[in-house]
């Protein structure tokens, strides 16, 4: 986990998105492309927009889930450390 959280403060997008990729749980592609997190009143849960399995075209017109972080979810929707 202290290897994720040193990723996430990394000035590269690479070395940033592979910290975000541990923390969520979300595919590269998510992550780098179609991804949108928003905060939540729950400390360790985002919503997260933009999931690839469902073949989504209009990111405005897919579902919305609520997905566990493994660091405070105000971090990761923030991208602060």
């Amino acid at each position: 986990m202290n290897k994720a959280k040193d990723l996430l403060t990394r000035e590269t997008p690479y070395e940033w998105a592979v910290g975000l990729l541990a923390v969520t749980g979300r595919r590269f592609s998510e992550i780098v492309a179609k991804g949108e997190f928003k905060p939540t009143h729950h400390p360790y849960a985002i919503s997260f927009r933009g999931q690839l399995k469902k073949g989504i075209q209009d990111i405005e017109k897919a579902q919305t889930f609520l997905i566990a972080t493994l660091i405070d979810a105000d971090k990761v929707s923030k991208g602060d450390l």
